[in-house]
């Protein structure tokens, strides 16, 4: 008898702003790496040496969008610019699926899209109070513009720190929200 193997992989992601002119408007430059992990029964993290090697397909506009390492922890550093890419859905890899057909993103127990609906829906007095609250809670890597020109406020909810969305969240889904 064959024996199950169950493996929990762990990537660990850090990044935070430079200090390099944006070669995007509106997109910081930033500098950030990945890391792969093996967890044990106790949680910690070990090396990867089940895996002979990690390759990275970054997007098509770095130097070398395609790396790969052979040594644990697999490590990629790079310096890049911040913020969604136009037309790729999450570098091209499809996320998963509910049962409705829709692609879905969670960010810890919040669904991020349903997190966006709700935002759209509010009227102007609740949005005032979201935008001061991403204000007085956002990160240093909270990606935020303010186009007073145009009337408009543009986040990156998933820049944002893990209490703000859960802050987001609870004032969405508040029963006294008319919509």
């Amino acid at each position: 008898m064959v024996a199950d193997v169950k493996r929990v992989i762990k990537l660990i992601t850090e990044q935070r702003n430079i200090d390099k002119p944006a070669l995007q408007e509106g997109f910081p430059m930033k500098s950030w790496n990945i890391e792969i992990y093996v967890l044990d029964e106790a949680g910690n993290e070990r090396p990867a040496t089940c895996f002979s090697k990690a390759v990275y397909n970054l997007h098509p506009t770095f130097p070398n969008p395609t790396q790969t390492f052979t040594e644990p922890p697999f490590r990629c550093e790079n310096e890049g610019w911040d913020g969604p890419v136009p037309g790729d859905e999450n570098g091209g890899v499809s996320r998963k699926k509910d049962a409705d057909g829709k692609k879905r993103k969670r960010t810890g127990q919040i669904d991020m899209e349903k997190l966006a609906e709700g935002l759209i829906k509010l009227q102007e007095d609740d949005l005032l109070h979201v935008v001061q609250m991403i204000h007085d809670n956002k990160s240093e890597d909270t990606y935020t513009k303010n186009d007073i020109d145009q009337g408009e406020f543009h986040v990156d909810l998933y820049t944002l720190p893990e209490s703000l969305v859960k802050m987001l969240w609870d004032f969405v889904n508040a029963p006294n929200k008319a919509y």
